[in-house]
């Protein structure tokens, strides 16, 4: 509807005072912006570039009317996923906020939130969240706590703590942002459903997937009812839940889940998108749990083609790929190309996000179960020691992630003639498992017999 009416506006404007004349510029603009919301990018685009054009005209290069186009043209790069160019704008944007109005315009505060989601989406999340911050800062400067531009920043903020596995921050602001979305916009807008699903990731990731999968349900009847079923938010939360269904071992109703979510991107971002890569992702995350190797390969090597395009191999991304290319191998009993693409995450996930962050620990314990398959237990019981104490101090001893981890440990004791503590191990990892994944999940089945076995 509103496109309708905006169409309508440019149209008698035009008639009446010529296609260049300033006050179109306004038009177009909401028009660029209608089209964005849908995830029509390249349609937008097209409307932004006639707005920047008249506002030049008419304004010349310095004037914060510039800065206002060149701020949305860059968000429509930043969501196509070409980041450096998002960037370039972002930055030439933000010279002319701090030269025409100041530092603390909330102009400014807009365009420094937009250059830490180009930061994210680099996978530099300490950069980013140091623009974040400054954004906040802005933000609650001038509208107060309670603003939905508050939220916003609080949202992303949130979502790069989990990316810096620092889940329980991550989970504390998501909410925070939530709840601000709520009282200034209302249960049913666009913004306070992505605050919604944001609030089920952080559950994700904290292992608790019936509540991630509340938080996704909630949220995507408000998506589709504002911007339709094809959009991107509507496919991040598609793709949210497939990942909540593989926590839960549903992988059937995960595929359909990823392959809702591959539809969108691929009719609106094209087959090279960031996005197309995450997805493929999950896909290949269910043929893994799955054990079909071969087209879990298949998914895992689409994904890194694009990944590696889009973000370079220097991105957790990128590590997390390598990693689950590296278990596909191992599946197929594969050592030696597994401790390849293990080794290579590993480092990748040290050199981007560190030693302590619950990647690290996922490939430590991957690379354990290498060693333990060639019998080399020494070996392996020194990374899933590794493996455990990071996943806990970064989850917790209740995540399934610590659990499997000291699962991993045991195999390695009992291995190693240690049956006490091992059978201990078993003990401890079974009621999480149980209690987080549930009682037909691979995971916990795998400690069931293991521990009715040392228990003979």
């Amino acid at each position: 509807r509103a496109l309708e009416y905006y169409q309508q506006s440019l149209a008698i404007q035009q008639a009446a005072l010529g296609d260049g004349h300033p006050e179109t510029s306004v038009t177009l603009h909401a028009l660029g912006q209608a089209h964005a919301e849908k995830g029509d990018y390249a349609r937008a685009l097209e409307y932004y570039h006639q707005e920047l054009a008249i506002t030049k005209a008419a304004h010349g290069d310095n004037h914060p009317y510039m800065a206002a186009t060149l701020t949305a043209i860059g968000q429509a790069h930043l969501n196509t996923g070409e980041n450096t160019r998002a960037l370039e704008l972002f930055e030439q944007s933000l010279a002319i906020i701090q030269a025409a109005l100041s530092d603390s315009h909330p102009s400014a505060g807009v365009v420094l939130h937009s250059i830490g989601q180009v930061y994210t989406n680099k996978g530099e999340y300490e950069r980013a969240l140091s623009y974040y911050q400054q954004a906040l800062a802005i933000a609650k400067a001038v509208y107060g706590d309670m603003h939905p531009e508050t939220s916003a920043v609080l949202r992303d903020i949130g979502q790069t703590h989990g990316y810096l596995g620092n889940y329980d921050r991550a989970m504390e602001i998501s909410q925070a942002a939530l709840d601000v979305a709520k009282t200034t916009l209302g249960d049913n807008h666009p913004s306070t459903a992505d605050a919604c699903s944001c609030v089920g990731l952080a559950h994700a990731r904290l292992g608790r997937y019936d509540l991630a999968l509340q938080c996704y349900h909630q949220s995507l009847p408000t998506l589709v009812a504002a911007l339709g079923k094809c959009n991107t938010s509507t496919a991040a939360v598609y793709r949210a839940m497939g990942q909540a269904h593989v926590g839960r071992g549903e992988y059937e109703q995960a595929l359909g889940s990823y392959q809702e979510s591959l539809t969108i991107i691929q009719e609106l971002l094209g087959a090279q998108h960031i996005d197309m890569a995450l997805t493929l992702h999950g896909i290949g995350e269910v043929h893994l749990s799955k054990c079909e190797y071969d087209r879990a390969l298949e998914s895992f090597q689409q994904d890194l083609a694009i990944t590696t395009a889009a973000v370079g191999e220097q991105h957790p991304d990128t590590a997390t790929t390598l990693c689950s290319i590296g278990q596909a191998h191992f599946g197929k009993g594969e050592d030696a190309p597994a401790l390849e693409f293990y080794q290579r995450a590993l480092t990748i996930t040290r050199g981007t996000v560190g030693d302590r962050h619950p990647g690290t620990a996922i490939t430590l314990r991957c690379i354990g179960q290498v060693h333990l398959r060639q019998r080399d237990y020494s070996q392996a019981l020194d990374c899933f020691q590794q493996a455990q104490s990071i996943a806990e101090a970064a989850l917790g001893e209740r995540h399934a992630e610590t659990a499997i981890a000291v699962g991993c440990r045991g195999q390695a004791l009992e291995a190693l003639g240690n049956f006490t503590v091992a059978r201990a191990c078993y003990e401890h990892a079974l009621p999480v498992l149980t209690q987080t994944l549930g009682p037909a999940h691979p995971e916990t089945q795998t400690i069931t017999r293991l521990l009715e076995r040392i228990k003979a």
